[in-house]
């Protein structure tokens, strides 16, 4: 017999109770022979491979103590605890189950041979450094259902080149993708009204960027500091241009700027004489 909640092995106890060998759920004399009565049933359960491997506790997978390149979680489990699978190196491929509801921090940071994993349509939320340093991941698709992303949630994912955005979220947290040196270009949804400092810093072949009218972007932290190759960027007009300093696209939008009396770090009036702005102080 197998467990309801994540598939495992049921052995029978000394007091007749049944428990699951691997997350510990107990079941009654009673429920027990409902199982058996409905036998052809959990014959049809498609039990995962090694499940003795994982720990898991009302539902949540605390950690996997296996050593497989590629994982299967069961069924059942909608949640990954914090550090679950963190720096298991030699992990190359994992498949989530469609009951997974949240994914915890550091969940899968570390693992440098993961090359590819599909977020299931439940998920709602992803922890900070979840995938952090995954360096062979290289596409990533936020389904629908994510609202929320912690800071660093793929800082040094340098292989990543595609990202799909979940078209419900809102924050794009504090270095979310800083150091993702693969990426080419960004589109980001209508729906987020925020991007925070260095969300894609260091993003060193980022070459354009599409932000949408709504989203607000603090004056005094870039998201996008150090992106050398960044030349092309469509936003509202009400954008100040230094959220993009240290880019290509900056410079030359300064030199526009400048030529129109217009000063490029806060956007006052430039002296006539010395190029000097009334509002800010700074000389150009």
């Amino acid at each position: 017999m197998h467990c309801e909640i994540c598939g495992g092995q049921i052995e029978i106890q000394a007091n007749g109770k049944g428990m699951c060998t691997t997350c510990g759920t107990t079941y009654s004399i009673e429920y027990l022979r409902k199982l058996l009565c409905n036998s052809p049933t959990q014959s049809n359960r498609i039990s995962p491979t090694n499940s003795n491997d994982f720990e898991i506790v009302a539902g949540t997978l605390i950690i996997y103590r296996g050593n497989s390149r590629r994982v299967i979680i069961p069924e059942g489990v909608v949640e990954i605890a914090d550090a679950a699978f963190s720096n298991m190196t030699y992990l190359e491929s994992i498949q989530l189950p469609t009951t997974l509801l949240s994914i915890g921090q550091y969940a899968f940071s570390g693992c440098k041979s993961l090359v590819n994993i599909s977020i299931p349509t439940k998920v709602t939320s992803i922890g900070s450094s979840a995938f952090s340093n995954c360096k062979s991941l290289q596409k990533i698709i936020l389904p629908n259902s994510i609202t929320t992303l912690g800071s660093h949630v793929f800082h040094l994912c340098t292989n990543l080149k595609e990202i799909t955005f979940s078209n419900n979220l809102k924050v794009i947290p504090m270095s979310a993708f800083e150091n993702c040196e693969s990426l080419l270009n960004i589109s980001i949804p209508e729906s987020v009204e925020i991007i925070e400092k260095d969300a894609f810093g260091s993003c060193k072949n980022l070459k354009e960027v599409y932000l949408p009218h709504a989203v607000e972007v603090s004056t005094s932290d870039s998201p996008f500091s150090c992106c050398k190759q960044l030349k092309k960027v469509i936003c509202p007009s009400h954008f100040p241009p230094r959220i993009f300093i240290g880019t290509p696209w900056y410079e030359n939008k300064s030199r526009e700027l400048i030529q129109n009396g217009i000063c490029p770090y806060c956007e006052g009036r430039l002296s006539i004489f010395g190029k000097k702005c009334k509002s800010c102080g700074k000389s150009y």
